[in-house]
């Protein structure tokens, strides 16, 4: 049907509302004309090319008389303007509407056979687009085409698509990512919106890698030096036990000794037969004192050790014991 026939069918249809006898009380003399001046508007800019125009009328006339020959005009103006989408629904609603009051001879139902006609030719030209999500579940997902808001319902179902440069854009909380496609007439496409997974959207079963605590050092060399650490902290205690037990063996030997000095050297003046036994006894005086000294550094210095570099499975435990005659230390490792 050509731009001269569709003007025409736009005029003949108003104009048989305009004769109608006056059944209806719905529409009076005044809507009936204004309907009419509106479809011969709209006609005529449909002629001279003003589709916009044209369809914006079309639609205004089709407000107030819900009849197929108007929904007719409205698809053909669609269609010229490229939305395939809107044109292809209008001529879908121009074959089911019921008849009303308005509908006057066989015009109605002549419009109706031209709308599944026109529809049928414009099936193949409209494209086709599914919208996959990667990332994230559709449902978590706020999905647009253009200005139009997809339900999350028919995200990876085939949809009807306007030709030309499509932009689908998703939210995934504060998330935006895009995918821009180009639809030719009768073509299928398939657009991805792919979302970065992040630690919370870990697959079920599979759990992050594990973070050291210092990335820059790694977790076997700190387990050696913890080792290594202990091995030291032990051997400072074994030597400031011994220290202990040599100072407090001399020391034992030093009070035997005290006695017989202090009574052989009064004044701590000693005759020439107890210059030998005085010189041992000051001799034991500096190993007795130098045996603690060594003993007490060492023992600390052994406990601070194994104090701040604890075994993972078992917690270190440190005695210290002294007898008359011996002193030591013990522990569990």
């Amino acid at each position: 049907m050509n731009i001269r026939y569709s003007a025409t069918l736009g005029i003949v249809a108003v104009l048989a509302i305009a004769t109608w006898a006056p059944r209806t009380r719905a529409m009076g003399v005044g809507d009936k004309e204004a309907v009419r001046q509106l479809s011969n508007e709209a006609a005529s800019e449909f002629e001279a090319g003003h589709y916009q125009q044209a369809l914006e009328k079309f639609q205004r006339a089709y407000e107030s008389a819900k009849v197929p020959t108007l929904l007719v005009l409205i698809a053909r103006a669609q269609v010229k303007l490229g939305h395939l989408v809107e044109a292809y629904e209008a001529y879908h609603q121009a074959t089911i509407l019921e008849s009303n009051d308005l509908w006057i001879g066989s015009i109605q139902q002549e419009a109706q056979r031209d709308a599944q006609r026109e529809l049928d030719e414009l099936q193949p030209r409209v494209p086709r687009l599914t919208i996959r999500i990667e990332g994230a579940s559709p449902k978590d997902v706020t999905v647009r085409i253009d200005d139009a808001d997809v339900p999350s319902s028919l995200i990876g179902a085939e949809r009807l698509a306007d030709p030309g440069q499509r932009r689908i854009v998703g939210h995934l909380g504060a998330a935006e990512v895009h995918a821009d496609t180009n639809l030719s007439e009768g073509e299928r496409k398939e657009a991805v919106l792919k979302f970065p997974q992040s630690e919370t959207q870990a697959p079920k079963g599979l759990s992050p890698a594990p973070v050291s605590p210092n990335p820059a050092t790694p977790p076997d060399l700190d387990a050696k030096h913890s080792n290594n650490a202990r091995t030291w902290g032990w051997a400072s205690v074994g030597v400031g036990a011994t220290g202990l037990v040599l100072g407090a063996t001399a020391g034992i030997v030093l009070a035997a000794k005290h006695g017989s000095i202090s009574s052989d050297c009064p004044l701590h003046q000693c005759q020439q037969a107890q210059w030998s036994e005085a010189d041992t006894f000051n001799k034991l005086r500096y190993v007795s004192a130098i045996g603690f000294i060594v003993g007490s550094i060492g023992t600390a210095a052994g406990i601070t050790l194994l104090a701040t570099n604890p075994e993972q499975e078992s917690k270190p435990s440190i005695g210290l014991w002294l007898a008359p005659t011996s002193a030591g230390a013990e522990g569990t490792f």
